[in-house]
């Protein structure tokens, strides 16, 4: 597990994704947090979540890890925070 990639799916979600998709997605460790989590966090709908996961695994560099390290920060701490 690493700190930032797509958080890790149970193998029955594998269903939910086209088959290329699944495997581009299980090619990226999954981390403890990711784009879905520091955008929409729990208000993510599965399809949103989906699209976020294989957004970031498209374009995942250590600028977008580091954006998403601060927007997750901003979330956890910011107004509304749980």
């Amino acid at each position: 597990m690493s700190l930032v990639g797509p958080r890790p799916d149970l193998p029955v979600q594998q269903a939910l994704y086209a088959p290329e998709d699944w495997a581009l997605r299980c090619s990226v460790r999954p981390g403890i947090t990711g784009l879905a989590q520091a955008l929409l966090r729990s208000e993510a709908t599965p399809q949103q979540r989906l699209d976020l996961d294989l957004r970031y695994v498209r374009e995942r560099s250590l600028g977008l890890d580091l954006r998403i390290l601060a927007w997750t920060l901003r979330r956890l701490t910011g107004r509304g925070a749980n």
